[in-house]
């Protein structure tokens, strides 16, 4: 199986280069625009009836033995169907996977009286807020509640905080989506770029900044998921921060450089705001 999709995946690749070749930048664009709108609503509305009798009839062959073999009715059965999870490997989102555990590391190593944490995943800050005090910031409030973590009901782009107020804040896959209304934020074109100076602005001098975005050969848009940068770019508007460590992901490999030649990625940013 796992064969044959590399087969698949290399004459996708192969056809796709071949495509490069011969179509000008802007048909590629609008190309690449056009399949993802497709592919966004095909996986909406498809209903593949091979593979749904397919994965069925695994189902129920396996409810079938576990009713056979248990030798008491001790458990009332009640059908829930999970036909997706029967994979060779356990699957894994490289992005928060090496995220977190590169802002664990840090924040461990700083070791901060407190966090003010805007936008990042929630998940990953219930675990760090049994540690280490979190401030959450966002203009979605969660519902759950656990100790150590507060939410404070905020736009990055107007944080209720006084200027050189903050020593630690962390925004992890944040500021790339700012000001593209996917989280029901405003239209704002200019959003990451004005999100980065509210970090600036509320940060105390030496203060420690935590961030994530995605990088590109060049400034781009994926309207409406998320913004990618050129590190060129990127460095221009972190002006006033030193970097302190960088990490560079591309697919599932972790780099201490950046690789122009690899085009998308991810880069995890540990700033400290000069005097």
């Amino acid at each position: 199986m796992r064969s044959e999709n590399t087969d698949q995946k290399k004459l996708e690749s192969e056809i796709s280069q071949k495509i490069k070749e011969l179509l000008p930048d802007h048909l590629l664009l609008l190309r690449r625009s056009l399949r993802r709108l497709f592919l966004t609503t095909y996986d909406f509305f498809r209903l593949d009836i091979k593979r749904a009798l397919k994965l069925y009839y695994w189902y129920f062959s396996l409810l079938f033995k576990y009713i056979r073999n248990q030798k008491a009715p001790e458990y009332q059965i009640e059908l829930y169907p999970c036909l997706n999870d029967n994979l060779g490997y356990t699957p894994v989102d490289p992005i928060y996977f090496f995220q977190n555990a590169w802002a664990a590391r840090h924040i461990f190593n700083f070791k901060p009286k407190y966090i003010l944490d805007i936008g990042s995943p929630v998940a990953f800050l219930g675990i760090i807020s049994q540690f280490v005090k979190v401030f959450f910031v966002d203009i979605r409030p969660p519902t759950i509640k656990v100790k150590g973590l507060e939410y404070v009901k905020g736009d990055m782009l107007s944080l209720p905080f006084r200027d050189n107020s903050v020593d630690f804040i962390s925004s992890l896959c944040v500021i790339e989506h700012i000001g593209l209304g996917r989280y029901g934020d405003k239209i704002d074109p200019d959003g990451s770029e004005k999100a980065i100076k509210q970090i600036k602005r509320i940060l105390r001098p030496l203060g420690i900044a935590l961030i994530s975005v995605h990088i590109d050969q060049r400034n781009k848009v994926y309207f409406n998921a998320h913004r990618a940068f050129s590190m060129e770019y990127l460095r221009s508007i972190i002006d006033g921060f030193k970097i302190i460590d960088q990490k560079f992901l591309y697919g599932e490999d972790l780099y201490e450089t950046y690789i122009r030649e690899k085009g998308f990625g991810t880069v995890y940013l540990c700033l400290q705001k000069m005097v």
